[in-house]
């Protein structure tokens, strides 16, 4: 049979199994033809009578091991190699796939396929599981409790369970603010998800009947079916990162701590990477959030595209979202943007005129297949007619809960929760018109202005021996001088390994024609700063 989807790990017939499994053992189990590996008349009158679609086949042992065990293995070993096991320290690795057959028979077993990560050395401790069964994966983090167990272990304490209950219960809402502080909360952590309906927490429901406390999520076998492999493991592991809180919970006494540094280390990172405060990063991002649109406004030269980038990978941050990148210009309009009549050749030779969509709609609909953040970059948004290009986007941007309309088809739109536009504006361009009221008051705008300490880190990373004290000198110099923050010389010109032979074809090429553009009627406050005037200073 040729699999639905070849870059799945698994079929339909891997969900499949369980159904001719139970079925199997629910029908057949006692009947006397089971001994000689027959089906019985029973079953086969309920076959026929009933048009029920069961593939014994499936229950061939060697069938198990290719459909289940198997696709199991790899997906367990792909996501185990996801997670930082070297800051997961508290967990080990290990594999259950629980034994469906004997003496090549299929037998009745309460326990579906489980995959786990955790200590192997006490079932009490907290796990990472991944379950197989006919509705799909079950993934999660899970702790035993031991009541259940206790007339085989007496000797054992529950203090795993009950200092994870007592933590959560007394961190859960500064647990909720933490992960909202950290600004990371919708991607890496999932106590926003502990809200979701599809995410079931069995110990506020009746934990004394329950065996263990669990955190589950769900995916329907249809759903998995559509996941390439790749995919798959990484949103398994992306959850089960999410879950490391978690963990925390059940083996620490004061866990808070542990917790609040592990969900700010990607925005320390970040931080770290583009050299800005933790503080400021904060703010922006909790303003992209908030908005979900926000542009970085500022002169030539400070990194808006590199850091619209660096804010998305964050904003992504490990899940099954992704990031693309559009560059507006004069030319670009609606037909480009949302969708538009495109001529097209048929098999007759004659053209249709189909509406196509456009590349913002080709975007929403990929983004509705993922579920977590989906970051659209527009580079230099304010060299389009943004009010033409936008259309009915300008009401979605402020809506973003509503549908409406779309002129060419007429069809119902609305972007996507998980969709997030960062846009790029050089604010030094004469050539464009002013961003109107209406569009700012859509997006949230983040100033940015030269940062002379990435240039001089930059150049200590990379080893260059470059003097940059000078140079920095006399930008602060230039920027004084033009006094205008709109224009301001950024960084980016002079961040090159190899900047001492570059810098004077830089200066001369690139910096002089835009000072002699903006002093186009004050020569004498361009004169200092010719390559003559002050090479001395930048080459001692």
């Amino acid at each position: 049979m040729t699999k639905i989807n070849p870059e799945c790990p698994f079929d339909k017939e891997s969900f499949d199994f369980f159904v001719a499994h139970n079925f199997y053992n629910s029908v057949c189990n006692s009947e006397p033809w089971q001994k000689e590996g027959k089906v019985s008349p029973y079953l086969n009158y309920l076959l026929n009578n009933n048009s029920l679609t069961i593939d014994f086949e499936l229950l061939d042992p060697r069938v198990f091991e290719k459909v289940i065990s198997q696709p199991l293995q790899e997906l367990f070993e792909t996501v185990v190699n996801h997670l930082p096991l070297d800051e997961i320290n508290h967990l080990s690795n290990q594999m259950v796939v629980s034994n469906f057959f004997k003496e090549g028979r299929p037998v009745s077993y309460y326990e579906q396929a489980l995959i786990f990560v955790g200590k192997k050395e006490s079932f009490l401790n907290p796990q990472f599981y991944l379950c197989i069964t006919e509705q799909g994966l079950d993934f999660g983090f899970r702790i035993n409790k031991l009541k259940d167990f206790q007339k085989l272990f007496p000797s054992l304490e529950d203090k795993t369970s009950q200092l994870f209950i007592y933590n959560f219960r007394k961190n859960f809402f500064y647990l909720l603010s933490a992960y909202k502080e950290s600004l990371y909360y919708n991607n890496f952590g999932d106590l926003e998800y502990f809200l979701n309906p599809r995410l079931k927490f069995r110990v506020f429901e009746h934990p004394q009947m329950m065996l263990d406390y669990f955190f589950n999520v769900s995916l329907s076998n249809q759903e998995v079916l559509q996941l390439t492999f790749q995919k798959l493991s990484q949103k398994i592991a992306h959850r089960f990162i999410g879950f490391y809180p978690l963990v925390l919970l059940a083996t620490q006494e004061d866990p808070m701590p542990a917790i609040i540094n592990f969900i700010n280390k990607p925005l320390a990172e970040l931080s770290q990477n583009i050299r800005v405060e933790v503080e400021i990063l904060k703010k922006w991002i909790r303003a992209i959030n908030r908005k979900k649109q926000a542009i970085l406004q500022g002169p030539p030269g400070t990194g808006k595209t590199y850091l619209a980038k660096q804010l998305g990978k964050h904003l992504i941050g490990g899940g099954d979202g992704f990031m693309e990148l559009v560059q507006f210009h004069p030319a670009y309009c609606y037909e480009d943007f949302i969708q538009g009549i495109r001529p097209q050749a048929n098999e007759h030779g004659q053209l249709d005129y189909p509406v196509v969509l456009g590349r913002f709609l080709e975007f929403c609909k990929k983004a509705e297949s993922c579920e977590d953040t989906c970051v659209l970059i527009i580079d230099e948004i304010n060299r389009a007619n943004l009010s033409s290009v936008f259309g009915e986007l300008m009401y979605l941007l402020e809506y973003r809960d509503e549908k409406i309309p779309l002129a060419g088809s007429n069809e119902l739109f609305g972007i996507p929760e998980n969709v997030r536009i960062i846009g790029t504006m050089n604010t030094a361009d004469r050539s464009i018109a002013l961003v109107d009221h209406a569009l700012r008051r859509r997006f949230a705008f983040i100033e940015l202005r030269p940062n002379y300490e990435i240039l001089r880190r930059y150049h200590e990373r990379e080893a260059t021996d470059f003097p940059v004290d000078g140079l920095i000198a006399t930008l602060q110099r230039v920027n004084q001088v033009i006094d205008d923050p709109d224009y301001e010389l950024g960084i980016s010109f002079f961040m090159l390994p190899d900047l001492a032979d570059q810098i004077e074809d830089v200066w001369r090429m690139e910096i002089e024609p835009y000072l002699e553009e903006y002093f186009f009627d004050q020569r004498d406050k361009l004169e200092p700063f010719r390559w003559e005037a002050i090479a001395q200073t930048i080459l001692p």
